[in-house]
């Protein structure tokens, strides 16, 4: 006879949960490296040590993202454009290609 264990489902959760919190950094950080790779090969020198000087400086902070890509709108296009092709692949992943 089996009974349904309340801790076991919990820990079951709670492992599902951190495996998807895993997974969303895991292709965050793709993303990420791939609209910084984009972006640099694109962005003249100047540019580029401006880029750098400023992640270098503000890596740490709450709102890097969000002010990274204020400050360097063809960043944001470059992380936008990485978004959408992620997306993309995602669904066509969890579809089955259909």
């Amino acid at each position: 006879m089996t009974t349904d264990n309340p801790n076991n489902q919990d820990r079951a959760e709670t492992d599902v949960d951190s495996d998807t919190e895993e997974l969303a950094e895991e292709l965050g950080s793709i993303v990420f490296e791939s609209a910084l790779m984009q972006y640099l090969a694109d962005a003249e020198e100047g540019e580029t040590k401006a880029f750098e000087a400023y992640v270098d400086e503000h890596v740490s902070e709450d709102n890097f993202l969000e002010e990274l890509c204020e400050k360097f709108p063809a960043f944001k296009e470059c992380l936008g454009t990485e978004m959408a092709v992620m997306q993309a692949d995602v669904k066509e992943i969890t579809s089955g290609g259909n």
